[in-house]
């Protein structure tokens, strides 16, 4: 399987470890997103795992500070043991428990994004501030004296 995401925060240069939202494959049936802590680079030399591309995606317009960077996946599989098991369960003989609720998994990506799309209507209101502030007081066209 393969898999990319782009621009998550300190991925660029400095994690070895990301935190996966992916699909549970067991025995070709698809059981689900589940979390998995996937390890991505060598801790020791920092070069990218078998499989993984990773880097930075390069200059970012005002957040040029923030690590942030791109990720893909090719043909990685990932122990059992690297799975987030709060709600749902893979015993080491590959018994599957299911979570009582099955959207559990996606409160956090859920609570992320309604992060972003909140930080963009304040900047929005900001804006939309300056430029009507701004548009009050520009003086344009005609005579100084008119």
């Amino acid at each position: 399987l393969t898999s990319s995401k782009w621009l998550p925060g300190s991925l660029g240069a400095m994690s070895t470890h990301a935190l996966v939202f992916a699909r549970l494959l067991l025995g070709g049936k698809d059981v689900g997103m589940h979390g998995f802590v996937v390890p991505i680079r060598d801790p020791r030399t920092h070069l990218p795992l078998r499989g993984v591309q990773v880097g930075d995606i390069g200059p970012k317009l005002g957040m040029n500070t923030v690590d942030n960077g791109f990720l893909r996946f090719d043909h990685v599989e990932v122990p059992r043991v690297a799975m987030l098991s709060k709600f749902a369960k893979l015993a080491p003989d590959g018994t599957y428990t299911k979570p009582e609720n099955a959207q559990a998994n996606y409160g956090t990506m859920l609570h992320a994004r309604v992060s972003y799309c909140y930080s963009a209507y304040i900047s929005a209101g900001t804006a939309a501030t300056i430029a009507t502030r701004y548009a009050c007081l520009r003086r344009q066209g005609g005579a100084e004296d008119a």
